[in-house]
């Protein structure tokens, strides 16, 4: 079984001026360019492949645990990729085991009793209906993993209907999650960014250009609105696609989102104090009460110790029993403290306050406190599929609606006796499931849990860097975008007011 590890904060830091005099060579020495298709508006369209975000390629916030918060917090549907997972894992054993059963010499830790089980697990978590990670595919597909006759472990190959399917929902479900990433704020900062953008063209554009139209002054003296006007749209194009100009100034940050924060920070490790190394122990053994050793005794005991190389003899004395029992029965203190240890308290799941569960233990979060220099995926740990270490998430079933069809039927039921004995022999027959799917989380509750996500304070929100390179070219070009889109707008706008003529 996966321990799940207590979930902490990403890692923090704090803007300084030296972050902000390397904007000039962040804005000129970008990253390259990732797999894009080609897009004419301020976002770009990244193409990020689903088998690089599976084998830990990527950097935070595309990382394998990024994708499983966004699956599990904002689409709801993080069943997906613990299927795909799990039949991972589960291809990797039966290879195993196949080999194991075609050569009697080769070692097989997955043995056929814990691959029927593992697959058992799996029957029981994602093809039962109303499981609680049951797959989001027709009925009708999932029906022949619940016949009677089936394998205790199929061929992996038999998943490959499933599989297409839900990578199919995987890949649908990361291009959200990558453009979602591009954002570096919260809802409260873009909005702030919004009006300061507003504000500097007013500013900046507006005044100026009413001063000069009303006092009739030369049409020339416009120009000096173009900074202003300039710098305000920029910054109203850039808030309006996720990016804040004010934080992005200071660097490749952004600020934690929701879930985060309701996390406890890393703490600092202690320093570890130095202290002198503990005496060894001295055993001793103390004579009776009753005996007493005489002068020649203690003499040639002394001359000859039990403790001394040269004599290897043993000497058991006879048995001696006390009169009075104080020290009780006689027991092995070693034994007993092994034995009487207190029993694990009981574990008590509650609903979080915030509504945002643990994620998967056996999905490791990336370690911002090392610095290594490893791969990704060496550095972002993926554990052994453990259905013990899957998230306390209960999904919530819709209240049935109240119709007169359905008030019909209840009373029927009630009506109904409650057996009847049949008048012919039943014939025992396989279970029909009907065809339908349950409904998939459509765009307007992905968007509407994403606000959820985002909602957080404008300011006094910890940033944590960007490590990501696909998602830092990505910001990058809504800003140079938002520039030359702005730079254009101002140019257009300047133009139309240098031909109105100044007043006499």
């Amino acid at each position: 079984m996966t321990l799940a590890q207590p979930q902490s904060r990403p890692t923090t830091t704090d803007i300084s001026l030296k972050s902000l005099l390397s904007l000039p060579f962040r804005l000129c020495n970008p990253p390259p360019p990732a797999g894009k298709a080609r897009s004419c508006s301020v976002t770009p369209a990244l193409r990020v492949q689903l088998d690089d975000i599976l084998e830990r390629r990527h950097l935070p916030p595309l990382g394998l645990k990024d994708f499983e918060e966004w699956l599990l917090y904002c689409e709801d549907s993080v069943e997906n990729l613990y299927f795909i997972l799990w039949l991972k894992e589960y291809t990797l054993r039966y290879k195993q085991w196949v080999a194991r059963s075609d050569s009697d010499s080769y070692y097989d830790p997955f043995p056929r009793n814990s691959l029927a089980h593992f697959f058992a697990r799996a029957k029981q978590t994602f093809f039962t209906p109303n499981a609680v990670y049951e797959l989001n595919v027709p009925s009708a597909t999932l029906a022949p993993f619940h016949a009677v006759d089936g394998s205790p472990h199929p061929d992996p190959a038999v998943f490959t209907p499933i599989a297409i399917e839900i990578r199919k929902m995987l890949q649908d479900s990361l291009e959200r999650f990558v453009l979602a990433q591009l954002s570096n704020v919260g809802n409260s900062r873009a909005f702030c960014g919004m009006t300061a953008g507003v504000v500097f063209f007013s500013i900046g554009a507006v005044i100026p250009i009413v001063y000069n139209l009303a006092g009739g002054h030369s049409r020339w003296l416009r120009l000096t609105s173009f900074p202003g006007m300039w710098m305000g749209l920029t910054t109203l194009l850039a808030s309006l696609h996720g990016v804040c100009i004010g934080v992005y100034i200071f660097g490749d940050l952004r600020q934690l989102r929701k879930f985060e924060l309701s996390r406890p920070p890393i703490s600092k490790p202690l320093p570890a104090l130095p202290s002198p190394p503990p005496p060894p122990p001295r055993i001793t053994h103390p004579l009776p009460a009753h005996v007493e050793p005489s002068n020649s005794s203690q003499a040639s005991f002394e001359s000859h110790s039990v403790c001394s190389d040269e004599s290897d003899d043993i000497y058991v004395s006879p048995a001696y029993y006390d009169e009075d029992d104080v020290d009780g029965p006689a027991t092995n203190p070693v034994a007993a403290d092994a034995i009487v240890l207190p029993p694990p308290p009981p574990i008590e799941i509650k609903e979080p306050e915030d509504g945002f569960v643990p994620t998967a233990g056996f999905i490791h979060p990336y370690p911002y406190e090392e610095e290594l220099e490893k791969l990704p995926e060496e550095r972002q740990v993926l554990s052994p599929f453990d259905f013990d270490a899957l998230p306390r998430h209960p999904r919530h079933v819709p209240k049935p609606t109240l119709s007169l069809q359905g008030f019909i039927g209840r009373m029927q039921t009630k009506c109904a006796p409650q057996w009847v004995p049949p008048t012919t022999a039943e014939v025992p027959s396989e279970p029909k499931y009907a065809t339908e799917s349950r409904h998939r989380p459509d765009i307007t509750t992905v968007k509407k849990h994403l606000r959820y996500v985002r909602a957080v304070p404008a300011f006094a929100v910890p940033l944590t860097p960007i490590l990501s390179e696909v998602v830092v070219r990505g910001q990058w070009e809504i800003v140079v975008r938002s520039a030359i889109l702005a730079l254009l707008l101002s140019w257009v706008l300047l133009g139309g007011l240098l031909a109105i003529p100044p007043r006499p």
